[in-house]
């Protein structure tokens, strides 16, 4: 394996315990650099497993998958390894006021949660990611949608638009026991640099766990095969942010993370980039000697 810079600050304690992996794991483009030759679209959950804990499903957002497709999902990867289903759209893009609270949006919940249970304790987390329209005068009604959710499962929201940082998006999370997300939008003009004017949101905790997304951006990238920016000065930024986080709050267990492909190019390169360079324990998960694909040496995108 070829070695790689450490991050100045390793972005954990001893009692952290790390899920890291990608958004998705089905996507064309990876055959070419992270699926090996002969890997068949059944087999290629199992080969992911292998290099990462955890993954965040994203087809869960666009359809409800079967049930027989769900188990087939848990019975892919070993245990311990885990997952974290993104709710359907369906119930969190709801352009219209009271959308969430309609009796159809629950019933759609409920459906969506008996077929993530198919995965049994392997289902790690829910979240539920709303759009930038989604404003906070609508604080009452997602209060009310939480508060009602079906029990039995931890939940995570991601909330994009800027009238939610106020305190009492905390207080409420805090109260219902709901994670809430940090993520990184970076555009490909500053994947490169640590942050500069543009930063990614507070991480807030609001639960004994924190869950990041390293999403950067849709479609800025020709193709999802490789990396087109050394991300590494971003990572060691996010680094010694986590180590900050983690070392002031002990009730802070575990860190639940995962790299988009609009991030840098290639998911999986730049999560094991940052696993390896920042010395974490996945428990075992091996990377295989490879080192991630990447167009360092190419002129920048335009």
């Amino acid at each position: 394996m070829n070695a790689r810079p450490m991050l100045d600050t390793p972005p954990h304690t001893p009692n952290t315990t790390w899920r890291l992996g990608t958004i998705g794991f089905a996507y064309p483009d990876w055959a070419a650099s992270f699926y090996p030759p002969g890997v068949s679209g059944a087999d290629r959950l199992s080969h992911y497993a292998h290099h990462f804990n955890a993954v965040e499903v994203d087809a869960t957002f666009h359809a409800i998958p079967a049930p027989k497709i769900v188990r087939r999902w848990g019975e892919a990867v070993p245990d311990g390894f885990t997952f974290y289903l993104k709710t359907p759209r369906e119930i969190t893009h709801g352009a219209d006021a009271g959308h969430l609270v309609r009796s159809s949006s629950h019933q759609h919940m409920h459906h969506f949660l008996t077929v993530g249970a198919e995965l049994g304790d392997k289902l790690s987390v829910v979240l539920l990611q709303f759009p930038a329209s989604f404003t906070a005068d609508r604080h009452d009604e997602l209060a009310e949608f939480l508060s009602e959710r079906p029990g039995g499962h931890r939940y995570a929201v991601e909330l994009r638009h800027d009238s939610w940082w106020v305190p009492p998006t905390a207080e409420l999370f805090r109260h219902l026991g709901v994670c809430w997300v940090a993520t990184d939008e970076v555009r490909k003009h500053e994947a490169n640099a640590p942050p500069g004017r543009y930063k990614p949101r507070p991480i807030v905790p609001t639960t004994d766990h924190l869950y990041i997304r390293w999403i950067g951006w849709h479609e800025q990238f020709p193709d999802l095969a490789r990396e087109y920016l050394d991300p590494t000065k971003r990572l060691a930024w996010w680094s010694a942010r986590l180590e900050t986080v983690l070392s002031k709050r002990p009730e802070l267990t575990s860190v639940h993370g995962f790299f988009g492909n609009g991030y840098t190019g290639h998911a999986p390169a730049t999560c094991r980039r940052f696993v390896s360079a920042s010395g974490i324990d996945l428990g075992g998960i091996d990377d295989g000697g490879q080192a991630p694909p990447s167009l360092f040496a190419t002129p920048p995108l335009p």
